[in-house]
């Protein structure tokens, strides 16, 4: 039997030997790209105000983006192995793996966050995850471990921040080009400086981080103290004296899902929740996790007998649904929006209830730190004016009913996926999501052309478009360097939604909002610490925008700089989501450049900062540009007929079996259940339903941008 080490050199090898035999493009695939210049540190106190670059157009060179995904995919598993990988890279040796693991970042956080794997990808983990990384190296080696706890070492940790420079393989798997990564930081420093001057910092409170954790390795009948928390340790040291050994694991770090339901009965506005879902870390970091809506059905696999458009004239029950991974989480039942409970209508006399808003609340979980939560308005279609007399009560038929015929709410027909976040993204596992995915386009374009549209061409392919913006936020936090003795690191879970709505038959609309993005700051002043944060989320901003820009193929200067003075908002005017913003103590700003339900919010307290839309996040933009490709990229003749850049079988054959070095990456990307109809809506999960519309019109999208992705060329 081939030696596993062996095996996996010979795959790699047989990739090599495939991209060079690519020739076509390989003059333009093969050819080293320059780092892009930018400094991500925070911009000083008079800078001139910056002028955004010019965006070169997105390249589309399908018969070469299989061969620069293939080269990502080698360079990147050599550089991020997989766990069993390394152990035979470190030769066996528990003393090389300690040192590996010791080598890592010590971040300080409580709980469990991160995996073995993430903590490698990430570059450091707390106490526990870099234990729980080395005792996995070790029992891999064939070593018994446990986990004790004690007093915490009295040295002080000292992290080291990024360089400031973005490394070029890393960002090349965003698919945003180095133009984008360009644009970044000019369009935050514009932001920021308009910002800064708003700050009355204040010292934080540090999160307690519970017990020091270490490992501890069988030797013979003893147990040898192994504890990769401070540089200076060394095999069989522990600088804190003697531990106990720990009966229970620490608490995970979570994402708690909810969605709240609000009705009007009797005149009278009230709110319930109908779904509430908690996904732990460090699982939920890397699961398939998206919110859909749809009628009722009576059954597992029964065909649909109505969707949205026939709904508006009768009343349906409908339910939310929340795929995670293999499974569907269902929420009860609301009558659609707009309808009366007996299927009568806003002005039917004796309706029990109507649906009148949903809203979603994604509340991130930190052991030993406090909660963070953060609402999005799904659907609202109470008018601002009424609710700003609670004590009056609401007749049915001042709220506008939709036009007979008319898709409503559209909100609620399209795709929410939730991508949660640790730090911890996996380069290697990014790089052969997106070979895969360009490998199977001939296929994709093939089911598109015949009509047989296989739902989880979408689903996947949309999970992965949403996955790269976050590697890119990712990318961005560990590139950044110090701002004076501060740090940034990812030490709670984030989260990002990615939305893909129909706005009629041709044009989708797509947003990005990072709902919950916050990053812990290490070290520093309270003035340091600040300025950091409102830096981070200015570069948080400007990456929403120039994605959403890049992506949907919208005039680079379709979204000004910020260059007006920030001014509170009138409270007369507010939305509730601005309410509620002021209410948390946020400074709820906006210049003359942002139109209605668009401001910036600040604490000056911390830093945090954020631009915010009502409803969409930060894609208010898109909403508001109406460009003609507004969200949309169609693939043409020429694109279609260039899409098969692996014509070889051969090739495709040599491609899988290099994929498969990445586990799990064929099983998780290609199962793909029969189970959808040909009513209106296909159904993914045997479960979930989305309209046909819009799975179709995406996966055209999808396809020019898994080409783009891979293939663009700065």
């Amino acid at each position: 039997m081939t030696p596993k080490s062996d095996f996996c050199k010979s795959d790699i090898a047989m990739t090599r030997r495939l991209m060079i035999a690519a020739l076509t493009w390989a003059s333009l695939t093969l050819t080293a790209h320059a780092q892009a210049q930018v400094s991500l540190g925070v911009p000083g106190p008079g800078a001139a105000t910056p002028t955004l670059p010019d965006r070169p157009a997105p390249v589309t060179k399908a018969a070469g983006a299989l061969e620069r995904s293939l080269r990502h995919f080698g360079r990147l598993t050599l550089a991020e192995p997989g766990l069993a990988d390394q152990v035979l890279a470190l030769n066996l040796d528990a003393r090389a793996a300690f040192d590996l693991v010791r080598g890592q970042q010590s971040v300080p956080y409580g709980g469990r966050l991160r995996d073995p794997q993430a903590v490698l990808a990430a570059g450091g983990g707390n106490a526990f995850d870099k234990a729980s990384a080395l005792a996995d190296l070790l029992g891999r080696m064939g070593y018994d471990t446990r986990f004790v706890a004690g007093d915490a070492p009295s040295a002080p940790v000292t992290l080291t921040c990024g360089t400031g420079m973005v490394d070029p393989d890393h960002w090349r798997l965003t698919g945003l080009g180095q133009a984008v990564l360009a644009r970044i930081p000019v369009r935050a420093g514009a932001s920021y400086h308009l910002l800064h001057p708003m700050l009355a910092p204040v010292a934080q409170t540090p999160p307690d981080t519970g017990p020091h954790i270490w490992l501890q390795v069988r030797d013979g009948a003893d147990w040898v103290d192994l504890d990769p928390w401070l540089p200076g340790t060394a095999w069989g040291d522990h600088p804190a004296g003697q531990g106990t050994a720990l009966t229970d694991l620490p608490a995970p770090h979570s994402v708690i899902i909810t969605l709240e339901r609000e009705v009007l009965r009797d005149g009278t506005l009230s709110r319930d929740t109908i779904l509430d879902h908690r996904l732990d870390m460090p699982d939920a970091a890397g699961a398939l996790t998206a919110l859909s809506f749809g009628p009722v059905r009576t059954g597992i696999g029964q065909a649909q007998t109505t969707i949205l458009s026939e709904v508006v004239d009768g009343a349906s029950d409908m339910v939310a649904r929340l795929i995670v991974n293999d499974k569907t989480i269902e929420s009860r039942p609301f009558t659609t929006p707009g309808q009366s409970a007996d299927g009568g209508g806003f002005l039917a006399e004796g309706g029990a209830e109507v649906t009148t808003g949903l809203w979603l609340t994604v509340t991130s979980t930190a052991p030993g730190a406090p909660d963070r939560a953060e609402t999005r308005t799904v659907l609202d279609i109470v008018p601002e004016t009424l609710r700003q007399t609670p004590d009056v009560p609401i007749d049915a038929a001042a709220l506008l009913t939709p036009a007979p015929g008319a898709r409503y709410p559209a909100m609620l027909e399209g795709m929410q996926h939730l991508v949660l976040s640790n730090g911890g993204a996996s380069r290697s596992l990014m790089a052969a999501r997106s070979a895969l995915q360009i490998a199977d386009l001939p296929q994709v374009v093939a089911r598109l052309n015949s009509g047989a549209l296989d739902p989880w061409d979408m689903i996947h392919a949309s999970r992965l478009e949403a996955q790269r913006v976050s590697l890119a936020a990712e990318v961005l936090i560990q590139s950044r360097p110090a701002h004076g003795q501060t740090c940034a690191v990812v030490d709670r879970p984030r989260v990002m939604i990615w939305g893909i709505v129909p706005q009629d038959g041709q044009h989708d609309l797509r947003w990005l909002d990072w709902t919950l993005d916050d990053v812990g700051l290490i070290g520093g002043d309270p003035a340091e610490q600040a300025a950091a944060r409102l830096w981070h989320g200015n570069l948080s901003a400007a990456l929403e925008k120039e994605a959403l820009l890049w992506l949907a193929r919208a005039p680079a200067d379709a979204i000004p700089l910020d260059s007006a003075a920030m001014l509170p908002v009138d409270p007369s005017g507010f939305g509730e989501e601005q309410a509620a913003d002021q209410a948390r103590g946020f400074a709820v700003l906006a210049n003359s450049g942002l139109g209605k339900g668009r401001w910036w919010r600040l604490d000056p307290a911390t830093g945090r900062a954020d631009a915010r839309g009502v409803g969409l996040g930060n894609a208010w933009w898109l909403s508001a540009l109406n460009f003609t490709r507004s969200g949309v990229a169609t693939v043409s003749e020429a694109a279609q007929a260039a899409a098969p850049a692996s014509e070889s079988a051969e090739m495709q054959a040599l491609f899988r079996q290099a994929v498969n070095q990445v586990e799990g990456v064929r099983a998780a990307e290609t199962e793909r259940p029969n189970c959808f109809d040909n009513n209106g809506y296909l159904t993914l999960l045997c479960n979930v339903s989305i309209p046909a519309s819009i799975a179709i019109g995406t996966t055209v999208i999808l396809i020019e941008v898994a080409v783009i992705a891979a293939g663009v060329d700065d």
